[in-house]
């Protein structure tokens, strides 16, 4: 009787919500993708004990997106405490997410930084993802001078060309405490600075003109 083939290793099982991408190799990973974090809360709570999902990918398409991404954390660690979790979005780290998850990372994902993170391994150790959005710059310029900004025209802005939402907000600030040069700084700033906070979010400092 010829000796039976050695059982290939179980993979890994990996829950991806909001569609982030994992690159490179990743026929270890075991991965359910779902859409929304409800979904995910689902899976987590229907997953059969013999092959638990052993970690969460959470992602975010933008900066802006960022406290739904903090909540959908916060809402799979309070129905599974010890999964790890794996914040992926531009604009990462960030230090409101240190103590929620366990790495966070720019798009794209590697596929071997998560089985890093599953055996335990130094993260260190493990290869850097390669960002394919760069992170950005928190630092925002006040546009010219120029009409006053409505409240509706921010809300129209934002709804129309989120990404550009930051310049314009700095633009309203500056005309609306009449000073210029208003502008926003990574970080919460020295202690008496106006640390922007949002969501559990640390957005940064703002800085210019008059510091009072």
């Amino acid at each position: 009787m010829s000796p039976a083939a050695p059982r290939r290793a179980a993979r890994r099982r990996v829950l991806v919500i909001g569609g982030a991408p994992i690159a490179g190799d990743v026929a270890t990973l075991n991965c359910t993708t779902v859409d929304t974090v409800f979904q995910a809360l689902g899976e987590l709570a229907t997953t059969p004990a013999a092959s638990p999902i052993e970690a969460a990918v959470v992602s975010a398409p933008s900066v802006h997106k960022l406290p739904d991404l903090l909540r959908a954390v916060e809402a799979i660690k309070r129905l599974e405490p010890t999964l790890l979790v794996i914040a992926v979005a531009p604009g990462l780290p960030l230090p409101a997410l240190e103590d929620r998850v366990d790495l966070q990372c720019q798009p794209d994902l590697d596929a071997r930084l998560v089985q890093a993170l599953l055996d335990g391994e130094p993260l260190e150790d493990a290869p850097a993802a390669d960002p394919s959005v760069p992170a950005p710059q928190l630092t925002t310029p006040v546009p010219a001078q120029g009409t006053r900004l409505s409240d509706a025209g921010l809300i129209d802005h934002l709804l129309k060309t989120p990404n550009t939402f930051r310049t314009h907000l700095m633009q309203a600030l500056s005309e609306r405490c009449g000073e210029a040069g208003v502008r926003l700084e990574p970080g919460a700033g020295a202690a008496d600075a106006a640390t922007v906070h949002a969501d559990g979010v640390t957005w940064g400092h703002l800085v210019g003109g008059d510091p009072q």
